[in-house]
């Protein structure tokens, strides 16, 4: 049975649940369906009937080699909704990891590293730019220990904290 073919049977036997939760009644169920009667394909199967092989309108349809020497060429600073420094954290954090690769060790010399698993790439200098002497490879407990200001952070024999 296919998902449209359950929210059919779930809307018609009146289980189908709104935005609060309890099972509508007979009169809801009519409202329902009458306000929404054009709005509604009148199968609900149609909703994925076009979406796989021939019938999907992108079907044999294929990308010009200079449309995609265009496309490769807008990365970086040529791409259109490039922000420079002005990049928002999250943004700055995917640019790290593209460009410098996942965090895979803690760079942190006072570091015991017993076991450690999970690394993440953190800001040592409070300065958010898009440069690697800002940033640190830190296992998570160096990172944490270090954001509430409880330890210092050794690297390449530079203290950073307080």
């Amino acid at each position: 049975m296919t998902k449209s073919e359950a929210l059919k049977l779930r809307w018609e036997n009146g289980t189908f649940k709104g935005t609060t939760g309890r099972k509508m009644s007979d009169t809801e169920k009519e409202k329902h369906s009458v306000a929404l009667r054009g709005k509604m394909p009148k199968n609900l199967e149609m909703l994925n009937a076009n979406k796989f092989g021939k019938n999907n309108p992108m079907w044999g349809k294929t990308t010009s080699d200079l449309q995609k020497s265009v496309m490769r060429a807008r990365v970086g600073e040529l791409h259109p909704n490039w922000k420079g420094d002005d990049v928002g954290y999250c943004g700055l954090h995917d640019w790290l990891k593209k460009n410098e690769g996942s965090a895979n060790k803690c760079e942190n010399l006072d570091c015991s590293k017993d076991g450690k698993k999970k690394f993440a790439w953190a800001n040592i200098t409070g300065i958010y730019k898009r440069e690697r002497k800002h940033w640190a490879m830190l296992c998570v407990t160096c990172h944490n220990r270090y954001d509430k200001k409880k330890i210092k952070l050794n690297i390449n024999n530079k203290i950073y904290g307080n």
